[in-house]
């Protein structure tokens, strides 16, 4: 699924809220339908690359698939982003209505951001500290179609796909060792935490059960029994082996072998990574450093401002005491003076 901070192409649309006249439209037309084509081109993509986006997005037409997660597939959704950002960059962004002007301008950055990250191969590290490839099987109960025996049949093929998936997510990793591109070990003991509790010994003990506890009534006796013990055995046979194989090597190789540095400039192109993800997140061109200094000087005014604080309450202790203070005291704000 996409992360937190990526956004939908369908979701640009919210910008064109402002009323455009009648015949500023009509000369803009065919940008404009160029634009919403584009758009609604980008978004089919995206749904058949990440088939769970879509299920979250309430597009069903995937729901008995999981993501590919080859180099190849990254590759290939990085040239299909190419494309979709030379047929942007054709569309006259003067001809089209203020309005469109800010979808277009979103647009470009989105597709920009992702054509400038994809040569630092992200994808060898499918995973963060408190999220993953492996966090986003065990929601997968949360995106099915628990209303129909074709839902249930679609839910039980994502659970057969799962160690392919798992498979093919490892393998990334194992590249990422090898390219000493990996997360920090100093995360991993939290990571290893998230997987050991993944860990089943029957059916029953995982979420992705419950789907098989709860039916509708409009699906009868017969076929509950039938789909209850395909869960089941997609379950016990599929997505528990997976889990385990991930667990080992995870402890075994992994973990092991992770950097021991924290800081992603310490990445093999580090810094230029680092950048880079400087810019995606705060939209400007700020090198890490200037964001650092930043920061630091962020840091002080603060403190400046607790120490007149200090001072106006009266607190006669050190600035380690009112931090403690504080702390202890979050009622301090609504009755220190100010």
């Amino acid at each position: 699924m996409k992360g937190k901070f990526e956004i939908s192409a369908a979701a640009l649309l919210i910008a064109c809220a402002t009323l455009v006249p009648a015949t500023a439209l009509a000369k803009a037309a065919p940008d404009v339908a160029a634009l919403h084509q584009l758009f609604d081109d980008k978004q089919k993509f995206d749904w058949r690359e990440d088939p769970l986006g879509a299920s979250g997005d309430g597009v069903q037409l995937y729901d008995d698939k999981l993501p590919s997660a080859k180099p190849e597939d990254f590759a290939r959704q990085n040239a299909a982003t190419q494309v979709f950002l030379m047929r942007l960059h054709a569309i006259k962004r003067a001809a089209l209505p203020a309005a469109e002007q800010i979808n277009y301008d979103l647009f470009d950055f989105i597709l920009t951001a992702d054509v400038r990250r994809a040569p630092f191969k992200g994808w060898r590290t499918p995973l963060v500290s408190d999220s993953g490839f492996h966090t986003e099987i065990g929601q997968l109960f949360e995106l099915a179609d628990t209303q129909s025996v074709k839902g249930y049949e679609h839910y039980i093929a994502r659970l057969k796909a799962v160690p392919r998936y798992f498979a093919e997510n490892i393998a990334n990793m194992r590249t990422g060792l090898a390219d000493g591109f990996t997360l920090p070990a100093a995360v991993l003991d939290g990571v290893g935490s998230v997987i050991a509790a993944q860990q089943i010994q029957k059916a029953e003990d995982s979420p992705l059960f419950t789907a098989f506890q709860h039916y509708p009534d409009r699906i009868g006796a017969t076929a509950r029994e039938r789909l209850t013990k395909a869960g089941r055995e997609a379950i016990e046979q599929s997505v528990k082996p997976a889990y385990a194989d991930f667990q080992k090597f995870f402890n075994e190789e992994y973990k092991p072998k992770a950097r021991k540095t924290i800081g992603a400039s310490d990445l093999p192109n580090g810094r230029a990574y680092y950048t880079e993800l400087v810019h995606y997140f705060t939209t400007l061109d700020l090198t890490p450093d200037q964001v650092h200094e930043i920061g630091l000087k962020e840091v002080t005014r603060i403190h400046s401002e607790m120490e007149a604080t200090m001072k106006q309450a009266g607190f006669k202790g050190s600035f380690a005491d009112f931090l403690k203070f504080l702390r202890t005291d979050p009622q301090f704000y609504a009755k220190a003076p100010l």
